[in-house]
């Protein structure tokens, strides 16, 4: 082989590291993300005594927003945060109302006063991908992922109209009353309170990587709290402040909020390569040490150091090699046989 095939192929590969680099993976993502969750039932006919009698948030909207920092390409930590408004709704058989404005209602007229509780919660997550990103950008790829998170869950009901007071504690706080009957007694009226509670998260998603700087976020998953509820008793004389029967006393069921959203994320922390360029030496001249080898084979390697080492190795058929190392940096690349 000559000298002048061997800088020719030289050439070939300084332009293919030469061209211009694409964005490589990501550190960084943040987004903001919609979708819609289903909540499980917080009391039962356990707590309202009534025969298939449930109270539970009634199914809506969410909305929310997420950074993520990827540690290592396949683990990441991601702050994820979430709000939504909820009515409160009662399923019993055939009698399934929602909470309006305010009121429960069925044909006979109101039934009590309650509803527009906030919702926010706020979670740390670990993201495990069951793959890695590619090292460069090719075009679009689906990157799946598992999410495990902890954080708080705020419920904050519209309004500060109600009062609830715990003589054991001595201390009151806000929230809305709800009876689970038409009259109100101490088995049946509970107190949704203004409070926040531990919360777990557990999802499963994908990120739809369609451009070097943009992805699509898609997540199933199931995010666990219990509300504080507590029985209580209206104070006679008064319209809005309520006695707690029991202190310590949360009689609320867990509550799983399942969950489906997307979302549309811009990526930062691109790692862009250094742009290099190979220049050929003129084809006229002396020929090199592997002039007059007929080779059996051509064997290339490249260094993984910067600037680059690439070295040829060509022997022949009668086992004589020779060698010529090609370095490639910042500036003209040059031909060292």
């Amino acid at each position: 082989m000559s000298r002048i095939r061997v800088a020719a192929l030289a050439v070939m590969l300084g332009m293919m590291v030469s061209a211009k680099a694409e964005a490589q993976r990501y550190r960084f993502d943040f987004g903001v993300n919609g979708g819609y969750s289903w909540f499980s039932k917080m009391l039962d006919e356990d707590e309202t005594g009534i025969s298939n009698f449930d109270v539970k948030y009634k199914s809506g909207w969410l909305t929310g927003a997420q950074a993520t920092w990827w540690v290592i390409p396949w683990l990441g930590v991601r702050a994820n945060g979430t709000y939504a408004e909820r009515d409160i709704k009662f399923d019993f058989d055939d009698f399934d109302n929602d909470i309006i404005d305010g009121d429960i209602i069925d044909g006979d007229g109101i039934l009590d006063d309650f509803g527009d509780v906030n919702l926010w919660s706020g979670t740390g997550d670990l993201m495990f991908r069951f793959k890695k990103p590619r090292e460069e950008w090719r075009g679009m790829e689906f990157l799946p992922y598992l999410a495990l998170g902890a954080g708080v869950k705020w419920q904050n009901p519209g309004g500060d109209a109600f009062t609830i007071i715990d003589p054991v504690e001595n201390k009151e706080w806000t929230g809305l009353p709800f009876t689970t009957g038409l009259t109100a007694d101490s088995t049946n009226t509970f107190f949704l309170s203004e409070s926040n509670s531990f919360l777990g998260l557990v999802g499963l998603g994908g990120d739809v990587r369609f451009h070097p700087n943009w992805a699509v976020r898609l997540e199933v998953g199931d995010r666990i709290w219990k509300p504080k509820i507590q029985r209580v008793i209206p104070i006679e004389g008064t319209d809005n402040t309520f006695l707690a029967l029991n202190s310590d006393d949360n009689v609320s069921k867990t509550v799983h909020e399942l969950y489906g959203q997307a979302g549309l994320h811009v990526l930062f922390g691109l790692q862009r390569p250094p742009e290099v360029a190979v220049v050929a030496p003129p084809p006229s001249g002396p020929p090199g040490r592997l002039a007059g080898v007929a080779a059996s084979w051509l064997r290339i390697e490249a260094s993984a150091a910067w600037p680059a080492t690439i070295c040829c190795w060509s022997e022949s058929s009668s086992a004589r090699a020779d060698a010529m190392r090609c370095e490639i940096g910042p500036s003209p690349g040059r031909i060292v046989a």
